[in-house]
């Protein structure tokens, strides 16, 4: 009962799984010079439930109409191209993966049941950070907002930038944030119809503001990666029957004043 344990994780061949030029990857793969590439890695893809295959299909769908990103579907079940991504089958060749990998800007890998994936081994090895959820080994192998992003087991909205609550019409809003908990292009928030356009840092957490409407709002990056909304009452209390239209994505983030820095 006393002798030492270890525990022993899978291994790879980092002489085949190492980083790789991108723009050259990508040349090599047909692959845009100019998208962010978001990667999905899975036996027949995004079709495949334990790995994720609703959430990923419910990501492509959130960033319909964004121009910037791109979505790589290896393992899928047949190759075909989009505007908004390519779905590339099985990939036997351990070079060419590694090429896959040193061209994406994400691994996207929302697995529900796994123990000590070699996919995000691999990924790591190739320096590609992976957003992942609380499953299984995968918090042992990606450190939180270091090389990757964990989230909670299942949770697909973590990237909310407000939980739906609510306001008075006309009463002033202050709202402090954990500067800690916002990653990227979450730091700046807009919404044109409040009148809000915020860049939050550690100096500065706090909005504050005057709805001068009652209504539901969106609030998000300009990126629309991370959103929420915002209930504002009537003055009375009553609720408004307004929705605002969910705003368009694609544009550039501009939200601080330069590029979006979804790196951090």
């Amino acid at each position: 009962g006393d002798r030492p344990l270890s525990v022993i994780y899978n291994g790879i061949n980092t002489s085949i799984f190492k980083p790789h030029d991108k723009q050259e990857a990508r040349q090599l793969l047909n692959l845009p010079q100019d998208k962010q590439i978001i990667l999905i890695v899975a036996k027949r893809g995004q079709s495949n439930p334990w790995k994720g295959g609703d959430y990923v299909q419910d990501t492509i769908k959130a960033f319909t109409g964004n121009s910037r990103a791109f979505f790589v579907d290896l393992g899928g079940d047949a190759n075909n191209s989009t505007n908004q991504g390519k779905v590339v089958s099985y990939v036997a060749d351990q070079n060419i993966l590694a090429k896959y990998y040193s061209a994406a800007d994400i691994l996207l890998y929302p697995s529900i049941a796994d123990n000590c994936p070699l996919v995000v081994l691999e990924a790591m090895a190739c320096g590609l950070p992976v957003v992942s959820f609380n499953t299984g080994g995968i918090p042992e192998l990606v450190e939180h907002k270091v090389n990757g992003y964990i989230a909670k087991y299942k949770n697909a909205n973590e990237n909310n930038i407000f939980e739906p609550s609510s306001v008075k019409k006309g009463i002033p809003v202050r709202i402090e944030v954990d500067i800690s908990r916002m990653p990227g292009c979450s730091k700046s928030v807009i919404s044109s119809e409040l009148g809000i356009r915020k860049t939050f840092s550690s100096s500065d957490n706090t909005l504050v503001f005057t709805p001068n409407k009652a209504g539901t709002f969106y609030i998000a990056c300009s990126m629309n990666m991370y959103k929420g909304t915002l209930t504002v009452l009537e003055s009375d209390g009553a609720k408004s029957t307004y929705i605002q239209t969910p705003p368009s994505s694609g544009a550039s983030c501009g939200a601080g004043g330069g590029g979006c820095g979804c790196g951090g």
